[in-house]
């Protein structure tokens, strides 16, 4: 899971519009990668994209087909405000980079999303088991999206090996674990 901080620029006209707003915002369109990553410059080194809330009518475009399912039932089923996703990326190791986990973030921004989040950890424990050598984790953490009108608190679901060894199977293993997290968390 990463602990890094991610950075959302113009966070209040994403709010606004994820309120309900006109969205002012003029969102850049994405590019996709050699190895499928969707971000501004068509790279796999470029982790910036456009935060598209989940009202823009093109929503489905800016997310990545591998994780596109579970982005959609979170946001549509579980009432959540998302700003990043990524289906998982691995490269070749003439890239120079570390594999990227799928994973999905969003802001909590009340109670009520604090509860739905529980929930989702509980099911991601309760879940995980099935997945075999991978396991389903939920967290959040405070302050963890830094804006520039001040840090907010984010959740995020993320895929991730049992063991750092076991990294490969993540890849391997991501079609069929993506169908069952979606259709157990349908289900609840």
């Amino acid at each position: 899971m990463a602990e890094e901080i991610n950075h959302l620029s113009d966070a209040g006209a994403f709010l606004d519009a994820a309120d309900g707003r006109p969205d002012t915002r003029d969102l850049e369109d994405v590019r996709v990668s050699a190895y499928g990553n969707l971000n501004i410059q068509g790279t796999p080194y470029d982790l910036r994209a456009p935060a598209v809330p989940p009202c823009c009518d093109d929503f489905d475009r800016f997310i990545e087909p591998g994780i596109r399912d579970l982005v959609l039932l979170l946001v549509r089923r579980w009432g959540l405000l998302t700003y990043t996703s990524c289906e998982g990326h691995r490269y070749p190791p003439q890239a120079g980079l570390g594999p990227q986990l799928p994973h999905v973030g969003w802001i909590v921004r009340s109670q009520r999303d604090a509860s739905v989040t529980a929930e989702l950890a509980a099911s991601a424990r309760s879940l995980s088991p099935r997945l075999e050598v991978l396991r389903l984790v939920a967290v959040v953490r405070d302050r963890a999206l830094d804006t520039d009108d001040g840090p907010l608190d984010a959740a995020e679901l993320a895929l991730l090996p049992l063991a750092p060894i076991l990294l490969q199977h993540v890849f391997e293993h991501r079609e069929e674990a993506m169908r069952l997290i979606v259709a157990a968390l349908e289900d609840r």
